[in-house]
């Protein structure tokens, strides 16, 4: 299992944001982007993302991620869920889809939210070498995340954010999901 510490973010509004910067190797890294790399654009820019955007169930096309997924699953059940619905019944939560988004310039995506069949998403930033390509949560007070390499933002589904366009010359990859609540068949 990936080390992690979970911090919660400082933003102006009831919801609550978690980010960890997970502890993964360069090599790591670099094959999560030679795969990202391969993956090409398989929503040909029909959705919110403007980017070359895989399937959505990428992670059922490889494991490569796995250890990303598990952190995420982890921190979901186990550390961040004073604001989403904690079933004492045993219900758990459970990664639903899992995409891969590749920003070039010109790129962006479109301000959106993931509810209302998600209760959690979350984004793993994979690439980005200028850090000018800011995740952006609109509420009150828009909140921005810099896309540190390595770093996994947690968040209630419902959150409206979006991603600037894109306008370095260089790429942001990210691995994003969706998360969904599993009640337990207990009585």
């Amino acid at each position: 299992m990936i080390e992690y510490t979970v911090t919660e973010a400082k933003i102006n509004t009831a919801s609550k944001i978690f980010y960890s910067d997970l502890n993964i190797s360069n090599s790591e890294i670099q094959s999560f982007i030679s795969f990202a790399n391969k993956t090409g654009d398989y929503q040909n820019r029909k959705t919110n993302v403007k980017a070359d955007m895989s399937e959505w169930s990428i992670w059922t096309k490889t494991n490569i991620y796995d250890s990303v997924l598990e952190a995420v699953s982890d921190m979901v059940n186990n550390t961040t869920t004073d604001w989403l619905m904690k079933d004492y019944n045993g219900g758990v939560y459970k990664i639903k889809n899992v995409w891969l988004a590749t920003y070039r310039k010109g790129d962006y995506t479109k301000a959106h939210t993931h509810g209302p069949e998600s209760w959690a998403s979350f984004v793993f930033f994979i690439k980005n070498d200028d850090n000018n390509t800011p995740l952006i949560f609109k509420g009150l007070q828009d909140y921005l995340f810099e896309p540190v390499v390595g770093r996994v933002v947690i968040f209630p589904s419902y959150l409206e954010h979006y991603v600037p366009v894109i306008e370095s010359d260089s790429e942001r990859i990210v691995l994003a999901g969706n998360i969904v609540y599993v009640p337990s068949n207990k009585e």
